[in-house]
Parts: structure tokens; C-alpha cells; sequence
């Protein structure tokens, strides 16, 4: 088959798409592979690896875990229930910025991230990197003390030890101003630390500071300055955008405000509202923003200049023959005032520039612009401050945080230059590619560790309460200021000194009346000329989706997250078009060599659907060599995951590079899910016509015209049929649970998998095992391309436990391991299950894990005792054999029921006061839990949407869980081009 043939039917990959043998291969089997394969001495030194064991680490010192002799609480507040979990208001800075976390608390130790529904930035939800920071905070590989180097041999030393060495020596060169003094940090909004940071310049005027971000949103900043001629960051509200233009950005995914623009832009995008919104995307790579659009135009990232000045022209009355170009130009004559025009922060100042003009004029107040903040210094200022390390003139260098050795522009050398300073420092949370090559390393404490605050986009101050005190030998980098300043304070008594608060904002979680008022930018000033690289052949750098800038290579959670596009997982890899990769010779899985002028990589090729041609896309923040036993560490023999972008990035050429690609003979295996658990297709071809789809989506004219048009399938039977006696009407139970998603809302992201993931205890099982379709995840976040590799759109769906009333896995369990509860869930009783496997064949849903191995007896090593802080108490560990799944958070059913029950209330549950770890974590408000026999209740009124259907209805399993069908809103300029016929996936 020509994967350039239109198609009217979904595929998963381009195997699907063509059928291949391997496909039709791995469809037929249920498990790829025995339980009994693949245990070798390699796979298992492997998985002791990722369950962070080692020598080094099993015969620590410095673990702070001895014996200890309990008493009891003689004097206990009422309030403190042992066992009662308690949340706590605090903050998580990601790229700079701070957004509001809710933090679940048991005992006093944090387990469960959620959103401050309060804070501006998360409106109660989170990033799926927010949801993995109590991993992060409980990683056995983090730092636990002071280490020195010498010759490269690591020493474990004391604070004491380092404040004679060092800290002496900065503070004894306040007589000269701090001549010799070097600081590197990275660049942030937390008032607090840039106080310190200002102090620190105070007393040493004559130091050298660094402000170095991997991944900065520099470019923004400088485009206001281009346009308006004041320094400022904008700030897009999509809340009531009629039309929004992405251009080369990933808006949905990426950067400090996505979780808000989230929630704003799903809010109209119902066809049962009054209005929706419509979404253009043009961009290099197929992004979450891609295919949650209407429309969307693979354009490389380097040609996204030309399109901004062929859209100028055509907006100042030009004829365009580009039909999306002109689609858009119609929208913006029809909706001026109410257009929100986005560009990605990697695109050069220029086109920033361009696009401020663009809102100036169409999008009125839904563009507007606060004092830039979280800017890092030019790589002038970079290439200055090394050549200073080269030369001599920094003699004691700090750095506070970051990871320069690893992330800094190939071209700078930055290791040689460090080699060349007397005296080097590195204040981090492990010991990295950077504290290696120093003479010092300090341990960091985590952000929940001690008192910090942060500052959203749009400047709203919120304080960091720590929820845990730091479990091993740490600091915080505004102590560490505070010592080398001579003052010696706490990390509260100095965010004490910065801000101004009250127990009222600790408990709201940000300080009222802290936001930045919005500048007057006035008219843009002339404007430079754009125009497009002319590159043959271009490369362009992102963060990774997971990982970011490389930070969180060792969170187990985030490797095996697999992309919301691509759904690769433990790598990252070159995409390229399948046009492309056909010119070229590149097979998915070819190993091909990249050049840029600042080095050459081997990597592996992915052909990814709706790629730009002549473009590839590579992710940042893989090929780690001092990361930890996740993600690669040298020193114990833990090969890297992925491949070290860095090494082609130059100052130069920061995010999109001249690229020459060869390809090699080799390849490599890449740890996809896209077709794992593949709902069995056998027999399709004759049961397309009369069976309902997966997904079901269909435009807004559509929907207009046949509201009903999501149940074209006919339901074989009767809603009321059921088996069960706990229907009976002398049986009613108190409630009947259910669940709904809208999948005009889900955007992909992945953030429900990680809350899952989280919430309920769930393992990691690494590369090896993924590859083998053995991933534990009970949240499968499926992704359906429709219609050419070159240019598809693609729709996303959360499949988890369907709780069937019917249920075909519970009348072949032999030990009645899986049953039915009276509210209608489909419990696992896991001291039942003698993992059979019969569960599992039987459910045409695949939505069952089986643990091949004990994912957890690691944690039972010394030095790993730690790991067992990150479960959660409520919810069952899991040993080997056994078969689990989604159990609707039963957990949080029955500590809201015990709350109803002590409180009088009758077990009366309000509707809402039960969320989902799935629902509450959801950035786009996808997912409603609740009592479905409650006719005012949201699952109920959202089940009985026209747009609601059930996953293969004709089996008669009556899941409980329903879906609402998509609907899109095409410019009917565009209409023509795409199929008016609702397909389907049986």
C-alpha cells in the first residue's frame, strides 16, 4: 500500500497504515512474548539499574535512614489523623516560571501532586513533569551530601569541609570587590533568589555573573523590543479567542502558561456552546497544537518566516493562491478583535517581531504584555564570560544549578574551559555532567524541601512551602547566597525578607494583589524584514516532551511516557517526513549520521506522519552519561537513554541548524507504543459497515445537521438488560459510578497517564519490556491518524478499564479475582489472582497489565528505602503475577465516603467532591467522574450528550465509562479538502 493513498479509515503508524506483516503479526497474539523470555544476567543487571540499585549506592554512608526508637505522640492536634492524607499549598518552578501545586501529604511526607485550582497559572491542573516531582523528590540517585573531586576521584565530604575550602575563600574577597569571582545561574522569576542574586552582586562588584538557560524564551522578549522598543513578554488569553493561529508552537504543550491556554481554548471548543473556536497550526513537527487544530500546514521551522510575510501581504490585501493562508485571511476579516495570532519560541526575533504587529491589530485585549522576565543573557555575553574562565580572570566559579558541561553550545568547549579555573563549584541536585568535572559538588535540596517563591507569567507571586524536611545533607541555593554574603539565614527568614506574607496567601498559595499590571506597548515601530533560511536541509532542536531540557532524564515515570505523537518512549529520535525519508534511503529505525557545524551524531530516523519535508526534529535532553541509574550513568556501566543532541547545537545556530545526514547500515530499536494493545481488528473488513468506530469525530456542520450523528452505529440492545442482581430495584445501590470523556477536549498530552501512574502505585518497567508490550500503564492514551503520511490530522483517546456492567473478564476468572462491587465497579482483588491471564484474552478493550516481574523488591536494598515514599499509602504495591488496571480510584471513593459517614451526611456525595487522579490532573477538563443514577450530576448530563457513545456497544458489555465524540470546526474555505464522511476504526 502507498502510504500517499488517501484512506478512510484510522491508523495508528505507518505499519497500520500499510499492514505490514510485522503488524498483522504482533495483532495476532495477545502477549508479543512468555514471561519466561528475556530473562538473562544482562536484562536483570538492567532492571536493578532502573530500580536506581548499585554498589556505590547499597553501601552508602551518607543515608540518613538508621535505627530509630518510636514513641508515641504524647500531644497531637486534633486535626492530625495518622493515616488521613492532608494537602498543602506550594509551588514547582519549571523553566523559570512558578504554577500553584495542591501537594497531597500522608504523615508528613508529600505523595500526589495536584494543581492550586486558586493559582493563575494551573487553575487545578498540572503538567505531566509537575506530576512526576515527588519521583523526583524520592530518587535514590539524588545527591545526599558534599562531594570533592580530585584527579576525577570523588570523595564524600561535609558543608563544614566546603565552607572552610571555599566559602571562606569567596567571602575574603569581598577586600577586593570579588575580583576573580565567577557565577553562573540560570534564569528565573523567583523574587527571592534574584534578591540574593542582587546582594551577592553588592558584595562582590567586581565578580562575573552568567545568567544561561538550555532552553529560553529569549527570542520573545527580544521581538517586543523589535516591535514596541520596550522590554516585555506577551501574554495570550485565549479564553474567548474566536481564531487562533499557531505558528511553529506548540502552545497546548509547551511553555509556562499551557496548562491555562488548555483549559481556555477546550472551554470552546463544544459544539454546544454558543460559539467554537477555530485553531490553524502551521509547523515544522506534528504537535499536540497540530492535531487538536482544525487545520493544520506542515511548513519547516526555517520557512515560517515566509509564511508570516506571504499572511502580511494577504492581510494587507495581496491575493494569495495558498488556500490555508487564505482560509486564515477570511477568519481574521470576520473575527477582527477576537484573533489571537502565537509564535514558537524558537522562531527568530524578527518573526516575534511580526507576529506582535499582528495582535496589535487583530487581537485586541486578548493579547496583552508584562515586564519580561526569566530572560538569560545573549550568547555574546556566553562566549565572553568562557573566554574570561579561558584566560584566567575567573579564578573561583560557582554555578547554581544547570548542567553547562552537558547542555552548553557544543562550539563553547565549556568542560576544557572549566579545567582552566582554580577552584570550580557545582550547587545541584545530582552529581552530574557538570559536578564531575569540578573541584566541589553540593547537594542541592529539592524545591519541596525548603522555602522558596516564584512568579507566573504574569507576575503573580507565590510562596513555596516545604512539605518535607530535606531528607538527606542539603541546601538550597539562596542559603548557600546567604552563607557566602555572611548572613548565614534560613531559606524561610530570607523569603520572609523578599515578600510579605500572611498564613491566608500560604493557604491560597500565591500572595493577592501580586500580579504585574499589563505595560502600554503603544504602536509597533517599523518592522525588519523577513525572510526564509535557505537551508536545503534543516535541523531543528526542541525540548523533549517529557524530559525538557534534560533534567528529568532520570524520572522512570517520564521516559516511559510515551510521546503524545509519536509514542516513543526511553529515546529520542530524528524525524523526518516519509517523502524525505524516501528521497534519502532512510528506513524507520536506520541509524543516519547528522553535521552541523558544531559536531556530528549518529541517531536513529523515525518517519513521522505530517513531517515537514527537508526538515528533521530532535529532542533535547537525552544521552545523559552522569544522570543515574535510570537514565545513564557512566561510573556504574548504565548506558545512556537516547541520543545527546547537544552535540550538534551551536551558539550560532541555537534552534534551528544546517543539517547534512548520511545514512548508515546500522539500526536501532525504538520502544514505541502506538500499536501495543491494539484492539483486535480480525474480521473487519466485513464488519465496518454495521460497527461503530473508536473514535468518532465530525464537524460542526455535521453536528448541526444531525445532532446524533456520533450514534450512526445501532445499539443491539436494551440499555436496561443486565445480569446483575444489584440492579434489581430492592438492591439499588447507593450510587452507580461512571465516567465521560470528551474527546472535542482531549488534547493528547499525557498528563492523566503520569496522575495514574502516581496515584496508584503503577511500575516502571523500562526499555527492554516496553519493547516487548509489556508496559504497565493503565491509562493507554491512544492516537488515530486520518488520511495521507504527509498530511493527516490525528485525533487522541484515553482508554483505561471500561467497568463494564457485563464485564467478559469476570465469568472466566477462576478464582474470582476480578468481580463486580454494588456501585458498578470492576474491582481486582489482588491476593486472588494467580495470574491466569484469562482476564485479560477476554477483554476486547486491552486495557489489562500483568506484572511479568517484581517491579519493586528493589526498593527493599539499602540506599533504596526511599523509593518507598513515593506510594501512595491508600493504594495496594503490587507483587509479580498478578494482573491490574484501573480501578476508578477506588481509594478516593472510599476516603470521601468515610468523610460523608463522620460528618452525619448520610453518605450523601456531592456531585464534584470525588475527582479522578485522571479528571483532577486533566489541563483541558476532559475527563467527569461521578454518580450517573444523579440526573443533575455532570457524568450524567455529559452520557446523555448527543455526542456520547460507548467503546464497541454491539458486545453488550455496557461499559460505564462514555465517550463524546469530536467535533471539529473547519473554515469552510478548507471544507472541500478534507472528507465529509465520518469514518470509522472497528
Amino acid at each position: 500500500m502507498n502510504p500517499s493513498e488517501p484512506t478512510t479509515r484510522y491508523w495508528r503508524s505507518l505499519n497500520d497504515l500499510e499492514q505490514t506483516s510485522e503488524f498483522k503479526e504482533m495483532m495476532s497474539k495477545e502477549f508479543p512474548e512468555g514471561a519466561e523470555e528475556g530473562i538473562t544476567t544482562t536484562s536483570r543487571r538492567r532492571f536493578l539499574q532502573l530500580m536506581g540499585a548499585s554498589v556505590a549506592l547499597a553501601s552508602a554512608t551518607s543515608c540518613r535512614f538508621e535505627k530509630e526508637n518510636l514513641l508515641p505522640q504524647a500531644n497531637r492536634k486534633a486535626s492530625d489523623v495518622p493515616g488521613k492524607p492532608k494537602s498543602f499549598a506550594t509551588i514547582y518552578n519549571e523553566g523559570g516560571f512558578a504554577t500553584g501545586l495542591m501537594l497531597t501529604s500522608f504523615d508528613g511526607h508529600p505523595t500526589k501532586v495536584e494543581g492550586n485550582p486558586n493559582h493563575s497559572a494551573s487553575l487545578g491542573a498540572t503538567t505531566a513533569i509537575a506530576q512526576a516531582a515527588t519521583l523526583g523528590l524520592y530518587d535514590p540517585d539524588r545527591s545526599r551530601e558534599v562531594a570533592s573531586y580530585t584527579d576525577g576521584n570523588e570523595t564524600d565530604a561535609s558543608i563544614e569541609a566546603f565552607k572552610a575550602a571555599v566559602v571562606a575563600k569567596i567571602i575574603a574577597a569581598k577586600a577586593s570587590g570579588g575580583a576573580g569571582l565567577g557565577f553562573i545561574a540560570e534564569a528565573t522569576a523567583s523574587p527571592s533568589e534574584l534578591r540574593m542574586r542582587k546582594a551577592m552582586q553588592a558584595s562582590f562588584p567586581k565578580s562575573r555573573w552568567l545568567t544561561y538557560s538550555p532552553v529560553a524564551n529569549n527570542n520573545e522578549v527580544a521581538g517586543c523590543n523589535l516591535a514596541f522598543g520596550v522590554s516585555a513578554r506577551p501574554y495570550v488569553s485565549m479564553a474567548n479567542a474566536k481564531v487562533i493561529v499557531a505558528l511553529d508552537d506548540d502552545f497546548l504543550s509547551e511553555g509556562p502558561s499551557a496548562v491555562r491556554l488548555s483549559k481556555e481554548v477546550s472551554a470552546h471548543r463544544k459544539p454546544e456552546g454558543k460559539w467554537m473556536s477555530r485553531i490553524y497550526s502551521a509547523e515544522s513537527n506534528f504537535s499536540i497544537t497540530g492535531g487538536f487544530a482544525d487545520h493544520r500546514k506542515p511548513v519547516r521551522s526555517s520557512d515560517i518566516a515566509g509564511f508570516v510575510h506571504s499572511l502580511n501581504e494577504a492581510l494587507a490585501g495581496a491575493h494569495s493562491d495558498d488556500k490555508f493562508i487564505a482560509a486564515i485571511v477570511e477568519d481574521v476579516k470576520n473575527f477582527s478583535g477576537s484573533v489571537v495570532f502565537t509564535c514558537g519560541a524558537h522562531q527568530p526575533a524578527e518573526v516575534h517581531a511580526h507576529v506582535a504587529a499582528m495582535n496589535s491589530k487583530f487581537a485586541g485585549d486578548h493579547v496583552k504584555y508584562y515586564p519580561a522576565a526569566v530572560v538569560g543573557d545573549s550568547m555574546q555575553a556566553t562566549s565572553e564570560f568562557i573566554d574570561a574562565m579561558n584566560s584566567g580572570k575567573i579564578s573561583n566559579l560557582v554555578m547554581f544549578g544547570g548542567n553547562p558541561v552537558y547542555d552548553m553550545p557544543a562550539n563553547f568547549k565549556f568542560a576544557d574551559a572549566l579545567a582552566n579555573v582554580a577552584t570550580t563549584t557545582h550547587v545541584s541536585l545530582y552529581r552530574d555532567e557538570t559536578s564531575k568535572k569540578c573541584n566541589w559538588h553540593v547537594a542541592q535540596s529539592h524545591s519541596f524541601e525548603h522555602w522558596c517563591d516564584g512568579a507566573s507569567p504574569d507576575g503573580l507571586v507565590a510562596i513555596g512551602q516545604p512539605l518535607i524536611n530535606p531528607i538527606f545533607n542539603t541546601t538550597s541555593h539562596i542559603e548557600l547566597m546567604s552563607v557566602m554574603i555572611g548572613e548565614n539565614a534560613s531559606s524561610k527568614d530570607i523569603v520572609q525578607a523578599t515578600q510579605s506574607f500572611s498564613d491566608d496567601d500560604l493557604h491560597a498559595g500565591y500572595i493577592k494583589g501580586s500580579a504585574s499590571r499589563a505595560m502600554a506597548v503603544g504602536a509597533p515601530k517599523s518592522l525588519p524584514k523577513l525572510s526564509s533560511l535557505s537551508n536545503d536541509f534543516e535541523l531543528r532542536f526542541m525540548p523533549s516532551f517529557a524530559l525538557g531540557d534534560g533534567r528529568h532524564a532520570n524520572m522512570g515515570w517520564l521516559q516511559e511516557l510515551p510521546d503524545p505523537m509519536t509514542k516513543l518512549t526511553w529515546d529520542n529520535a530524528a524525524l523526518i517526513s516519509f517523502k524525505t525519508a524516501e528521497a534519502k534511503g532512510i528506513k524507520h529505525g536506520s541509524m543516519i549520521k547528522l553535521t552541523t557545524a558544531a559536531g556530528t551524531l549518529d541517531v536513529a530516523a523515525y518517519l513521522m506522519p505530517g513531517h515537514a519535508d527537508n526538515a528533521i526534529t530532535l529532542a533535547l535532553g537525552y544521552g545523559r552519561t552522569s544522570a543515574g541509574h535510570v537514565a545513564g550513568l557512566d561510573d556504574d556501566e548504565v548506558n545512556s537513554v537516547g541520543f545527546d543532541s547537544y552535540k550538534l547545537r551551536g551558539s550560532d545556530e541555537m534552534n534551528i541548524a544546517a543539517v547534512k545526514v548520511e545514512v548508515t547500515s546500522a539500526m536501532h530499536l525504538l520502544a514505541t507504543t502506538q500499536d501495543h494493545f491494539a484492539i483486535d481488528a480480525i474480521g473487519r473488513k466485513g464488519m465496518e459497515d454495521r460497527l461503530p468506530s473508536l473514535v468518532r469525530e465530525g464537524t460542526l456542520d455535521q453536528y448541526t445537521a444531525n445532532r446524533d450523528f456520533a450514534k450512526k452505529a445501532p445499539d443491539f440492545w436494551d440499555k436496561d438488560d443486565s445480569l446483575f442482581l444489584e440492579r434489581d430495584e430492592l438492591k439499588t445501590p447507593a450510587h452507580r459510578w461512571g465516567m465521560a470523556i470528551d474527546l472535542s477536549s482531549c488534547t493528547g498530552c499525557g498528563t492523566c497517564t503520569i496522575a495514574c501512574q502516581s496515584e496508584n502505585n503503577i511500575a516502571v518497567v523500562g526499555k527492554t519490556e516496553v519493547l516487548r508490550g509489556r508496559e504497565m500503564a493503565w491509562i493507554r492514551m491512544d492516537r488515530y491518524f486520518l488520511g495521507t503520511a504527509e498530511n493527516p490530522t490525528a485525533i487522541n483517546q484515553p482508554v483505561g478499564c471500561q467497568h463494564c456492567e457485563l464485564a467478559p473478564c469476570e465469568s472466566v476468572c477462576p478464582v474470582a479475582a476480578t468481580v463486580h462491587s454494588s456501585e458498578g465497579l470492576n474491582d481486582m482483588v489482588y491476593n486472588r489472582c494467580i495470574g491466569t491471564r484469562y482476564c485479560s484474552n477476554n477483554c476486547p478493550y486491552k486495557v489489562r497489565r500483568f506484572n511479568f516481574f517484581n517491579y519493586n523488591e528493589d526498593t527493599e536494598l539499602v540506599g533504596n528505602e526511599v523509593m518507598k515514599m513515593v506510594n501512595n499509602p491508600d493504594v495496594t504495591v503490587r507483587s509479580r503475577g498478578v494482573m491490574e488496571k484501573c480501578s476508578m480510584c477506588v481509594q478516593r471513593i472510599e476516603r470521601v465516603r468515610i468523610d460523608s459517614r463522620n460528618e452525619d451526611r448520610d453518605l450523601h456525595i456531592e456531585d464534584g467532591e470525588i475527582k479522578m487522579a485522571c479528571e483532577q490532573a486533566c489541563p483541558s477538563n476532559a475527563i467527569v467522574f461521578g454518580d450517573i443514577d444523579d440526573e443533575d450530576s455532570r457524568v450524567s448530563k455529559a452520557q446523555a450528550n448527543n455526542r456520547a457513545y460507548k467503546l464497541l456497544a454491539e458486545l453488550n458489555n455496557k461499559p460505564r465509562v462514555s465517550y463524546l465524540a469530536r467535533v471539529r470546526n473547519p473554515s469552510p474555505l478548507l471544507v472541500e479538502a478534507q472528507s465529509e464522511e465520518v469514518v470509522s476504526h472497528g
